[in-house]
C-alpha cells in the first residue's frame, strides 16, 4: 500500500467511526422516541381503563344505592300492609261484639173507650124507625122525638139474651134513592161516628153509637147531624 493510500485510510477511518457513532446516536433517539412514546400511549390507556373502572364503581355505587331506597319502600309499604290488616282485624270482633239495640217495645194499643156510666133507671133511647108506617117523623130531629123515647128492657131472646143496654144507636140507610133512619138501643158494640157498611143491592149504612150520659136520649140528633149524613150519603153515592 502507497503512503497516499495508507493516508486516505487513516483519514476515513476516523470518519466511519464518527459516522458510526452518529447512526448509533440517531437509533438510540429514534429508540428512545418511540419508547417515550410507547409509554405515553400505556399512560393514556391505563387513564382511559382507570376512568372507565371509576364509571363502573361510581354506576355502581349509584345503582346500590337506587336498590337501597326501592327496598326501603317497598319495606315501609310492606310495614303499612301489615298496620293495616293488624287495625282491621281488631275493629271488626269489637263491631261484632257490640250488642245490638233492644227492639222498642210495641206501644200497647189504645185502649177501647169505656161506655159512661149507665144513669140510673137504666138506659133510654129513642126507638122508631122512619120506615115504619105511623114513625115516618122518626127521620127528623125535634121534641117530637119524646115519644118514641122508652126505656131499654134487656133482650129475650138471641146472643145477647138477658144482656141490658149500654147505649143508643142511630143508624142512617140508603137503599137507592130512598133513605131512612132507625133509631135503637145498643146492646153491643162501642162508640162510632158514622161507621160506614155496605150491604147487598146497593145498601150503605152509616153507624152512630153514643152511650146516655144525660136525661135525653144521645140518639136523638140534631139537625146538623142529619145535614151531615145526608151529605156523607150523597158523596157515598157519587162514588160507588
Amino acid at each position: 500500500m502507497s503512503s497516499e493510500e495508507q493516508q486516505v485510510v487513516t483519514e476515513e477511518a476516523p470518519r466511519a467511526e464518527k459516522r458510526s457513532h452518529k447512526e448509533i446516536d440517531e437509533n438510540d433517539e429514534v429508540v428512545a422516541a418511540k419508547t417515550k412514546k410507547i409509554e405515553k400511549d400505556d399512560k393514556a390507556e391505563n387513564e382511559v381503563e382507570e376512568e372507565e373502572e371509576d364509571g363502573e364503581e361510581e354506576e355502581t355505587g349509584d345503582n346500590d344505592e337506587s336498590n337501597t331506597v326501592i327496598m326501603t319502600r317497598v319495606l315501609i309499604a310492606l310495614l303499612a300492609i301489615v298496620a293495616l290488616v293488624s287495625a282491621q282485624a281488631t275493629t271488626k270482633p269489637a263491631a261484632a261484639a257490640a250488642p245490638k239495640p233492644a227492639a222498642a217495645a210495641p206501644k200497647p194499643a189504645a185502649a177501647a173507650p169505656k161506655p159512661a156510666a149507665v144513669a140510673a133507671g137504666g138506659v133510654k133511647c129513642v126507638q122508631c124507625a122512619s120506615t115504619k108506617k105511623g114513625e115516618e117523623n122518626c127521620f127528623d130531629s125535634g121534641d117530637h122525638l119524646s115519644k118514641y123515647t122508652k126505656p131499654c128492657n134487656p133482650l129475650k131472646e138471641g146472643a145477647y139474651k138477658g144482656k141490658s143496654a149500654i147505649g143508643c144507636r142511630k143508624i142512617h140507610q140508603n137503599i137507592g134513592d130512598e133513605k131512612a133512619i132507625v133509631r135503637e138501643c145498643a146492646y153491643s158494640g162501642e162508640n162510632q161516628d158514622g161507621q160506614r157498611k155496605t150491604g147487598n143491592s146497593g145498601i150503605i149504612l152509616f153507624y152512630y153509637q153514643c152511650n146516655e150520659t144525660g136525661a135525653e136520649p144521645c140518639n136523638s140528633v140534631s139537625s146538623v147531624s142529619i145535614v151531615g149524613s145526608l151529605l156523607i150519603s150523597f158523596i157515598a153515592r157519587f162514588l160507588a
